[in-house]
């Protein structure tokens, strides 16, 4: 994971904040990091951020790193209909903007979880079915030790109530049709979840820590005979089988992170057809990674549901 330091004198603070000075540039920076990588500025002993986007952008900062140039986004945080921006980055949405599938649909989101520090939020609302599906997720291999990572239904695992180790892939994962007595999954009501990494893995396992709707914070062991990385990417509103998207479920989320420990390496925000990002546009119901200031589609087929409110 990178990050971009500058040691500058061409800071000051301002009523709103610090502001750096590059020439004629003024960048306002901020408390926040959201972009990965992003612009540090170490002023005294605080570390203050300025977001980073690959799109073109007029007077402001250009950096490039490891072969990408990135464009510093320039401005205040400020409200747009349903969004905040960041100059040309979109940074943040309002809570009750939605994105649904249809059991159709569904999005890669191109990352490959760690089994020694990954970890996810999501707030969303899984619709009824004859069957639990598994709503998010990937596995390598249906054997043992192999490692499953995902969301609710039989995926679960650990974090709602039953250890599989010795039994089922280590990962998050519990038998088909397997209801867990704690589970926040209320099917047709809006729930979050949240499990994240301990860092505290001592060879032999590591502790997560599952808070959800309205439990938690509750701490479970988790076993790994070593850091192994899926091979296969983490699906939302699926799950990526061996490389074979299945399972596609009926669901609605509102907001999706997925962690390394507490970090986050994708936040995903709905975003409609035609909404303007920059110099982007966006071509379809999606989701908009605020990390990467990227934007990720529809895999499936059909078209996702955009909407706004519960």
């Amino acid at each position: 994971m990178r990050c971009l330091v500058f040691v500058l004198l061409m800071v000051s603070i301002e009523c709103f904040g610090r502001t750096l000075y590059v020439g004629n540039i003024q960048i306002p920076l901020h408390k926040e990091r959201v972009t990965i990588p992003s612009l540090h500025v170490r002023v005294d002993n605080e570390i203050v951020y300025a977001p980073l986007t690959t799109q073109s952008g007029m007077n402001t900062l250009h950096i490039e790193d490891e072969g990408i140039e990135y464009t510093v986004c320039k401005g205040e945080k400020q409200h747009v209909g349903h969004y905040w921006f960041v100059g040309n980055c979109l940074v943040d949405a309002d809570s009750d903007v939605w994105l649904e599938s249809t059991g159709t649909q569904y999005i890669d989101t191109g990352y490959k979880p760690w089994a020694h520090s990954f970890g996810f939020y999501f707030d969303l609302i899984i619709y009824d079915k004859e069957e639990l599906y598994s709503v998010a997720g990937a596995y390598n291999d249906w054997q043992a030790g192999a490692f499953s990572a995902g969301l609710g239904g039989n995926y679960a695992r650990l974090n709602f109530g039953y250890d599989a180790v010795g039994r089922h892939n280590p990962g998050w994962r519990v038998p088909d049709n397997f209801i867990p007595s704690e589970s926040m999954f209320v099917y047709g009501k809006r729930g979050w979840v949240r499990v994240e990494n301990n860092n505290d893995y001592n060879g032999v396992k590591s502790t997560t820590v599952t808070t959800y709707t309205d439990l938690g914070p509750i701490i479970y062991d988790v076993t790994f005979e070593r850091d192994m990385r899926m091979q296969y990417s983490f699906l939302l509103y699926g799950i990526n089988a061996a490389g074979r998207e299945t399972e596609l479920a009926d669901a609605r989320m509102y907001r999706v992170k997925l962690l390394e420990y507490s970090v986050p390496v994708r936040d995903f925000v709905p975003v409609p057809a035609g909404l303007q990002i920059g110099n982007f546009v966006v071509p379809s119901n999606g989701m908009w990674d605020v990390v990467e200031q990227k934007f990720y589609g529809n895999k499936g087929t059909g078209n996702f549901m955009y909407g706004v409110g519960e």
